[in-house]
């Protein structure tokens, strides 16, 4: 029979006590990780709906900058509702779906404590619809106007959207310079 081998220090293993310390990290490693998705899990709707806020409030600004930049005439203007005669891309009239006619039509803007609507209607204010054009509304004021809400040569849009909490407040802006505007409001 052959004597047992000798063994040398570097082919003991590890000692009970170096497992403990490295399973002992390997869990508080594991546990920082667990948490930071926890984390992420539970922030992840608040910035879904921060980022679908900020989404409508571009689409909202946009298209009414473009309606306002093919408006020829400013009915009325205030800090929360304005109407213009404008020409809008129809199949025929002004209540038809998408075109590619330019049609003229009377667009009226107005903002409450929490939404704007659009109404297009003829320019002689007949077939008339309404739709809410964006929700989460902070502040009624929208428009402001220079040099004067009277005889505006430029619109700018500012929306103030509320955000998920009470500090995280959204705000899009957009202006427009009212190229085919000649006189005074109503004329």
């Amino acid at each position: 029979m052959k004597p047992p081998a000798a063994t040398t220090d570097r082919e003991a293993g590890f000692t009970l006590v170096e497992l403990l310390v490295g399973i002992t990290l390997m869990l508080l490693v594991l546990a920082a990780g667990f948490t930071l998705l926890q984390v992420v899990i539970r922030t992840e709707p608040a910035i879904q709906d921060s980022n679908t806020s900020i989404q409508q409030g571009q689409i909202a600004a946009e298209r009414m900058a473009r309606e306002l930049r093919q408006a020829y005439d400013v009915n009325s203007a205030s800090a929360s509702s304005l109407s213009v005669d404008t020409y809008i891309q129809t199949a025929s009239n002004c209540s038809g779906g998408a075109g590619t006619t330019a049609v003229q039509c009377r667009v009226v803007y107005s903002c409450t404590a929490n939404s704007c609507t659009r109404t297009v209607s003829e320019v002689n204010g007949a077939n008339a619809s309404t739709a809410t054009v964006i929700t989460g509304l902070a502040s009624t004021n929208v428009f402001t106007y220079s040099p004067s809400a009277t005889s505006p040569t430029s619109i700018s849009l500012t929306l103030n959207l509320s955000g998920p909490s009470s500090d995280d407040a959204i705000t899009v802006s957009d202006g427009v310079a009212l190229r085919n505007v000649t006189g005074a409001v109503g004329t």
